[in-house]
């Protein structure tokens, strides 16, 4: 009797869990189908909980390399906000800060867990794929410009 009941409340949990799990994921996709007459190439997308970004390219012989390809460059996209959240001097003119920024991005690993493909299609010759994370996901990485000028010492 004590494994049934045992069996029983492991089942419930697992049920619980996976529910949850589902549910949470999609409200991300809610937010998108609400949202995602806004999104634009060259932007991201923010909303109140949830940020997206697009990418879009021509169409490869192989629809798997034009999925990561372009899942790749959406996911690049998110590190602008974490680069226009720096706290820049206010003369550094823009190619300085890119330039620099460049240089910091490509000696630092960025963890950013949480990112999901929202939506792939294609349209025409173009191949697109829309990836979402939660805001809290970005917003964690607060980057001072002293950190950076560390760094370029």
């Amino acid at each position: 009797m004590r494994k049934q009941i045992f069996k029983f409340l492991l089942l419930n949990l697992f049920f619980f869990l996976f529910i949850n799990t589902v549910l949470k994921s999609s409200d991300i996709l809610q937010v998108y189908d609400l949202n995602k007459k806004n999104l634009k190439e060259n932007s991201i997308l923010e909303t109140e909980q949830y940020l997206y970004t697009v990418s879009v390219s021509k169409k490869n012989k192989i629809l798997d390399v034009s999925i990561k390809k372009n899942q790749l460059k959406a996911e690049v996209k998110l590190l602008d906000r974490i680069k226009n959240k720096i706290d820049w001097p206010s003369d550094f003119p823009s190619y300085l800060k890119e330039a620099i920024w460049n240089y910091y991005k490509s000696n630092k690993k960025f963890n950013i867990e949480g990112i999901k493909l929202i939506d792939k299609g294609e349209i025409g010759d173009k191949y697109f794929v829309v990836v979402g994370i939660k805001k809290t996901n970005i917003d964690k990485f607060i980057i001072n410009y002293n950190v950076i000028k560390k760094v370029l010492k």
